[in-house]
């Protein structure tokens, strides 16, 4: 298994998985491409502005994607300081792949 963060033209693939573990249609007509370009000019939520802190788990081909998430950047006060912590989302893995370690992986790497 070879986890990382994703590359441009794979933000596509992380909506595709994400609708078919969710079970939910999602409208994926434009190309990889379209979808990046989009994703960079007109960000509509905090997952399209941090689209590159997204870690994927592939089979050992790199192209296969089996499971990803967002690991998202947010200021938090405590003991009257600012910190950075990082929120969670976005968590999905294909059906086919459930119970493998994709999420595990993702997970050790992110917190490198």
């Amino acid at each position: 298994m070879i986890v990382r963060k994703i590359r441009p033209e794979e933000l596509k693939r992380t909506y595709e998985l994400f609708s078919i573990a969710f079970e939910f249609s999602a409208d994926l007509e434009k190309s990889p491409t379209e979808i990046y370009e989009e994703v960079l000019k007109h960000p509509n939520s905090r997952e399209d502005t941090f689209w590159g802190e997204r870690w994927a788990a592939f089979k050992d081909d790199d192209r296969t994607m089996m499971s990803y998430f967002i690991a998202q950047p947010f200021p938090m006060q405590f003991d009257g300081h600012e910190y950075t912590m990082t929120g969670i989302g976005g968590v999905a893995t294909l059906p086919q792949y459930r119970r493998k370690g994709g999420i595990r992986g993702c997970f050790e790497a992110g917190k490198r």
